[in-house]
């Protein structure tokens, strides 16, 4: 696969209903070629821990590349399409056993810092256990990289 850095968060914005809701579009570069690419994901605030004691939740709606405007759109994949990994091209994996599901991966300490990913993730989970205000701690935009 193709190994994203996470290079800044582009734009946010927010709705509010049964809880808070916010639209994140990220974006990120791939290393191999300098090629950014944008995409889209929600965060939401239930405002009171749900199951497992997070109150955040991080829900991929609509994970997908974001579109270049004035540009058309190929939806049409097949098998031979290129760009598409190898590894969607296979038969699906069975489902992970009840046992699998209850064992935690330990990250290494030397991936931490090769991985711009999992300090995002960290900060997520942070704000989730801490009861912090997620729309209180919005970076500031123009202060991005």
């Amino acid at each position: 696969g193709t190994n994203l850095k996470f290079k800044r968060l582009e734009k946010h914005s927010t709705k509010d209903t049964s809880f808070f809701s916010l639209y994140i579009t990220l974006e990120a570069t791939d290393p191999a070629t300098g090629s950014v690419c944008s995409f889209q994901t929600q965060f939401g605030d239930a405002g009171r821990r749900l199951s497992l004691g997070a109150r955040i939740t991080w829900f991929t709606l609509a994970s997908r590349i974001k579109q270049i405007y004035n540009q058309p759109i190929d939806d049409v994949w097949d098998e031979d399409t290129p760009g598409i990994n190898e590894f969607y091209k296979v038969p699906m994996p069975k489902w992970f056993s009840d046992e699998a599901l209850e064992k935690y991966y330990v990250v290494p300490e030397s991936e931490l810092h090769d991985n711009d990913w999992l300090q995002l993730l960290m900060e997520v989970a942070f704000f989730s256990k801490a009861d912090r205000v997620l729309f209180g701690c919005l970076p500031t935009l123009g202060a991005q990289q």
